[in-house]
């Protein structure tokens, strides 16, 4: 029924349209048909009108200020009416002649021509000269405004005058078409970098002339759109009304416009090859550069909006004219890739990984950039003379040469800290005699420092050598998988001796496999050098796919952390590729089902893990960003940036002071955004961001409060969330809040409700869990309002704080190191000890990481000297019950009694390192927490 209704609503709305065509072409032939036999006042009536100047000067400059305006017309024609102005026919057709009418106002201005053209009988002939003079071909210097005022004024006076013509005033055509064609001639010897200025007058009157039966026969239009290609036909329509103009003016006008079109054409395909030649050009310096100059961006936005209006003008004028729209040519469907492939250096010797499958090796790079820097190499070959790469005579050895200058060289490797520094290297390295000293190199090159980047600058050397050494390559991807089996293999062979490093590339390493603690940096340091190897490649993908399978076969925390690295550095790299796509995808889904069934592993590991996996496949594409406020983003620059850059709290401070806090309305709402992200992002700068709220806020009290408001409410929604990948956020907003209390920001209230957010009261019981993180803020001012626990629902039930997760814990004591110095005396006293109280029985619940003993000894050391821990579960469920029972008694009473289980209960001496190894122990049994 909707659709039914839509469908009548249209065909009446079409059917009201045709009518009113109908009705205004037959008012146009009524007035041509005036015009063509007027009845003119005769020579009494005109001497019975006014004639004086006053009045002919008054209404001669209301016809060249509102000549089309429509509320104006009726009061200017019965003006008019009442004047005799035979005798200043001229000076009323110069005024008409110079009024500036816009193009919906044409028909308009055309019925006060035709009024006064019926009435004095030369009118005609005087008001073709000012017209032509408006349409006539101009040279010389103008301003852009210049210009556009002249061709709107150009495209409706010839509107006007072929309107005009229509309509029966003006005698001959003669006139109008050489001035057409003067314009379209003046289009055809226009510049490549200007072209068809006049394209907004000839596509109004393209768009309007030949869809006019008066001007131009259905006929006549469809002759010359079969003699051009087209196929419309003249027939099926309404019988149309008599031209005004003649057979032999209808095609010389039809030809004019045809001929413009193929002009206009034959421009839209010139500037099509120009639009591509930049694309071209943008891509070559996107890719060798890393981004496109300003200028070279508004070239290519001019090209393109030159290209969008040719070819809108260009279907318009098709259209109208009932021939074929130009297609417009379409760039060849390997441009992308010939730019690519020309900018690609090979620098491969024998490697598998690169050979035919370039395409799908681009795609498995972060971004442009990362592309570049491992597809982009430089050939030494090309910029260096050949006489340092010849390879027939014989070549001294190493200890017959004077190496004084390459050993200098290579000593600056290790400060390389960037592309540009590893290419100038790698020439200079040549010119030093690289072609005799390649064993040595290799030694090197083969061993990458600790620091991070060093696996893929060193990577990144051996691949442009390689392109001119191609022995180089195949010799470090050689020495490298040497090691890596080698490493691998002590684990096996746990009683072995210490191993030499093997063709000068391997470490030593002492007996105890790679299970011991210090082979485990060198191991993942050795993964990651094979990764940016591959993603070189200088090594095959299924050597490294191989050497995971070999890893995950033997599933614990070594193997875990190495392939967490050959994952991370090249993962999405092998994920890419046709070659290796599907073994890569097997083995992640593999690996994906071990770490669900290993989940007794280090939680931090296993972190890792789950970002390594979640990095080979590469992100949905991400949604087109709309451009942000400048002073949006300078107020992330000051909070993030300049903080992080070591300017102080004090200089950052003196810039916000200075913005429009006043004029921008939205400034509070910016800077609480930037503040929340800030911390977020670095949880170093959390105390330079809590010092400039505070030296903030007697300045813009209401812009901190906001600020301070949205970080605790950005914890809570992140603690009700729990979702893994927020870890960091959730740990640097517990510690913002923390130092919100420092500068007070906050008062204690604030931070214990922080506290038992993180720790409700009812966790800690073994076989229960807390579903919920917190009450809804409108119940917690009740009286015990606080989550309660519930039974397990199955044994194997996945909660949201498991035994093995200690990341809340690890937020408790953050929070505590900050303010604890606080929490000594008087109220904040005696409430942290009611809530240390609930923490001694959460301890229980959590196998406590190495690193988490010792913060947590240093914690409570520092805020109780003389805490003793409760020796067992059940102690400490005795003590939580017996302070309950007296809080809910008398509050106060309660806090004494915490007071005195903290340091006067029992369970040993110190609360020390004996009780939290139980603690840890028995954490065992509450898996189900």
């Amino acid at each position: 029924a909707a659709a039914a209704e839509a469908a009548r609503a249209q065909a009446e709305a079409e059917a009201s349209r045709v009518a009113e065509a109908a009705e205004q072409l037959a008012r146009r032939v009524a007035l041509r048909d005036a015009n063509q036999h007027p009845r003119r006042p005769s020579e009494s009536e005109l001497k019975a009108r006014d004639s004086s100047l006053k009045r002919v000067e008054a209404v001669r400059r209301r016809l060249k200020a509102s000549l089309g305006d429509a509320d104006a017309r009726p009061s200017v024609l019965a003006e008019l009416s009442k004047l005799n102005l035979s005798k200043y026919v001229d000076e009323v057709a110069a005024a008409v002649g110079e009024a500036r009418v816009k193009l919906g106002d044409v028909a308009g201005a055309a019925a006060v021509c035709s009024e006064l053209h019926k009435e004095y009988d030369g009118f005609g002939m005087a008001l073709l000269p000012p017209l032509l003079r408006a349409v006539e071909v101009t040279a010389g210097a103008e301003t852009e405004a210049d210009r556009t005022a002249r061709l709107a004024r150009r495209r409706s006076t010839l509107r006007l005058l072929w309107e005009l013509l229509a309509l029966g005033v003006l005698p001959s055509s003669s006139p109008l078409l050489s001035a057409t064609a003067a314009l379209v001639a003046e289009d055809d010897s226009s510049p490549p970098e200007a072209p068809q200025p006049n394209l907004p007058v000839l596509q109004a009157l393209c768009r309007a002339a030949p869809l006019d039966p008066l001007l131009i026969s259905p006929h006549a239009r469809a002759h010359a759109a079969r003699a051009k290609g087209g196929g419309h036909d003249a027939g099926g329509g309404p019988a149309a009304p008599p031209c005004t103009l003649p057979p032999a003016d209808q095609s010389s006008l039809l030809s004019v416009l045809h001929a413009y079109l193929e002009s206009t054409t034959r421009c839209l395909s010139s500037a099509s090859a120009d639009l591509r030649a930049r694309r071209r050009a943008n891509a070559r310096a996107l890719l060798s550069k890393g981004e496109i100059t300003d200028e070279a961006a508004a070239a290519h936005e001019a090209a393109r909006r030159s290209v969008e209006r040719l070819g809108a003008a260009c279907e318009a004028m098709a259209e109208a004219l009932g021939v074929p729209a130009p297609e417009e040519e379409q760039g060849d469907g390997g441009e992308a890739e010939e730019v690519r492939r020309e900018m690609l250096v090979s620098v491969h010797g024998g490697s598998e990984a690169m050979g035919e499958a370039e395409e799908a090796a681009v795609a498995g790079f972060a971004d442009v950039e990362e592309s570049s820097f491992y597809l982009q190499l430089p050939d030494l070959r090309a910029v260096l003379p050949a006489m340092l790469f010849e390879a027939g005579r014989a070549a001294p050895t190493e200890d017959a040469t004077d190496t004084t200058g390459f050993d200098a060289t290579l000593a600056r490797l290790p400060a390389c800290a960037s592309r540009a520094d590893i290419d100038e290297l790698a020439s200079e390295l040549c010119i030093r005699g690289l072609r005799d000293c390649r064993r040595r190199l290799i030694r090197v090159v083969s061993s990458p420092p600790p620091a991070a980047s060093a696996p893929r600058l060193y990577a990144r050397l051996a691949a442009v050598l390689a392109a001119a050494f191609p022995t180089i390559g195949s010799q470090v991807a050689a020495i490298a998988t040497a090691e890596f089996d080698e490493l691998f293999g002590t684990e096996e062979e746990p009683q072995r001796g210490p191993a030499g490093g093997k063709g000068g590339g391997g470490r030593g390493m002492g007996g105890g496999g790679i299970g011991g603690g210090g082979d485990l940096p060198a191991r993942v340091r050795n993964a990651s050098f094979v990764g940016e190897l591959t993603k070189f490649g200088l090594m095959a993908g299924h050597a490294v796919l191989e050497r995971i399978r070999r890893c995950i076969d033997r599933f614990a925390v070594p193997q875990v952390a190495v392939v967490c690295a050959l994952l991370e550095s090249c993962g999405r790299f092998l994920h890419s590729s046709d070659e290796t796509r599907q073994r890569t995808d097997a083995l992640l889904e593999l690996l994906g089902n071990m770490r669900s069934l290993h989940r007794n592993m280090p939680q931090d590991l296993l972190s890792d893990l789950d970002a390594a996996l979640a990095s080979c496949k590469p992100p949905p594409p991400l949604r087109a960003i709309a451009p942000q406020e400048p002073l949006r983003l300078y107020l992330r620059h000051l909070l993030d940036s300049r903080l992080q850059g070591g300017k102080g709290a004090e200089g950052v401070v003196v810039q916000l002071r200075k913005l429009p806090w006043g004029s921008e309305p939205r400034m509070e709402a910016w800077f609480a955004e930037a503040f929340v992200a800030s911390a977020e992002l670095h949880l170093s700068s959390i105390p330079s961001l809590a010092s400039v709220a505070s030296q903030l806020l007697h300045s813009q009290e209401a812009a901190v409060l906001r600020a301070v408001d949205a970080a605790i409410e950005a914890l809570r929604l992140s603690l009700d969330g729990a979702d893994p990948t927020h870890g960091r956020a959730r740990g640097c907003l517990a510690r913002l809040v923390a130092e919100f209390y420092a500068y007070k920001l906050l008062d204690s209230k604030a931070v214990f409700r922080v506290l038992y957010w993180l720790l409700p009261r009812a966790s800690g019981i073994w076989g229960h869990v807390v579903p919920i993180t917190h009450v809804p803020a409108w119940a917690e001012t009740r009286r015990g309002a606080g989550p309660t626990a519930r039974p397990l629902l199955s044994p194997h039930e996945r909660v949201l704080d498991p035994p093995e997760d200690c990341s809340r814990l690890r937020m408790v004591l953050s929070v505590l190191q900050v303010v604890g110095v606080y929490f000594c005396r008087g109220s904040p006293g005696r409430r942290l000890d009611v809530f240390l109280v609930y923490l001694t029985r959460y301890l229980f619940c959590k196998t406590l990481a190495l690193d988490v003993r010792f913060q947590l000894t240093e914690t409570l050391e520092s805020l109780r000297p003389g805490l003793r821990l409760p020796p067992s579960y059940e102690a400490a469920c005795a003590a939580v019950s017996k302070l309950e029972a007296a809080v809910q008694a008398d509050p106060a009473h309660g806090e004494a009694v915490a007071h005195e289980l903290l340091h006067g209960g029992g369970g040993g001496e110190g609360g020390g390192a004996k009780d939290e190894e139980g603690e840890a122990s028995e954490g065992e049994e509450g898996e189900g927490e």
